[in-house]
């Protein structure tokens, strides 16, 4: 009879540890609502829900469209808890797979965009230390207008292969901005909670401050985005110059290492 009752009492303890996921979601109506929603992996912003498609007999979804930096990725509905309102992926190799594939795009070419942009700083640079040094007579005008003619041919080319990746940096600074500003809230809602005395700080203060040291990282990749956004669309747009090509040595020449 014991035993009976442990399995009886047992069942009902694990009913109520199910999480509830999207899949258990039934109507349009319902399912609506989880629509411009943020969806976090290990702790951390990893997009917002922009689809959900649903099955038109059951009313269920059957597939959450998550965007994350430009880029939508197809999740499975019961890969998506609900946890003390906040919708969170459940830990599993395929989701993981899935990110970090959608990562891994997206240091592809934040890498290369970033590398071009800094490119042609460096080059925007040496022009100005050409001008220098004619002003200074150390190069004659001859020579003068070879490099300068050929830097200003080398920005043009880096210019026009940073364009493709404009569109790309656009979206994802706004999916990086749009990622701060709800750190932001969460952090001031802690900062609330605990000025109301509803919270206590040692409950709070790891997540206070991971939440600030993320905030900052974030910080920081918005500036790196925007200037690299600013460089490509300046150059991309205003820059011109003859496509004339001198010797790399030539160059060694007058710029020293």
């Amino acid at each position: 009879m014991r035993k009976l009752l442990a399995r009886i009492l047992g069942f009902f303890k694990r009913e109520n540890r199910k999480k509830l996921t999207l899949a258990d979601f039934k109507g349009v109506v319902k399912l609506k609502k989880f629509i411009g929603k943020g969806v976090y992996l290990d702790g951390k912003p990893l997009g917002v829900i922009e689809k959900i498609v649903a099955d038109k007999k059951k009313e269920k979804a059957k597939k959450v469209y998550i965007r994350k930096n430009g880029k939508l990725l197809g999740i499975n509905p019961q890969s998506i808890l609900l946890e003390n309102g906040r919708l969170k992926i459940r830990t599993s190799k395929l989701v993981r797979k899935e990110t970090r594939e959608a990562e891994r795009e997206e240091i592809d070419y934040l890498s290369k965009a970033v590398r071009i942009s800094n490119e042609i700083r460096k080059l925007k640079d040496k022009i100005l230390r050409l001008d220098d040094k004619l002003i200074e007579g150390e190069i004659d005008i001859k020579t003068f207008k070879i490099v300068r003619k050929d830097l200003d041919s080398r920005i043009r080319e880096l210019a026009n292969k940073g364009k493709i990746y404009l569109e790309e940096l656009r979206s994802h600074l706004r999916e990086v901005y749009r990622k701060k500003i709800l750190l932001e809230k969460e952090f001031e809602k802690y900062k609330i909670e605990l000025t109301l005395g509803e919270t206590k700080e040692e409950d709070v203060k790891g997540r206070l401050e991971a939440l600030e040291e993320k905030i900052k990282e974030l910080e920081k990749q918005v500036e790196k985005v925007r200037v690299t956004i600013e460089t490509l669309e300046y150059y991309a747009s205003e820059y011109t110059g003859d496509l004339r090509l001198i010797k790399e040595d030539l160059l060694s020449k007058i710029f020293e290492k």
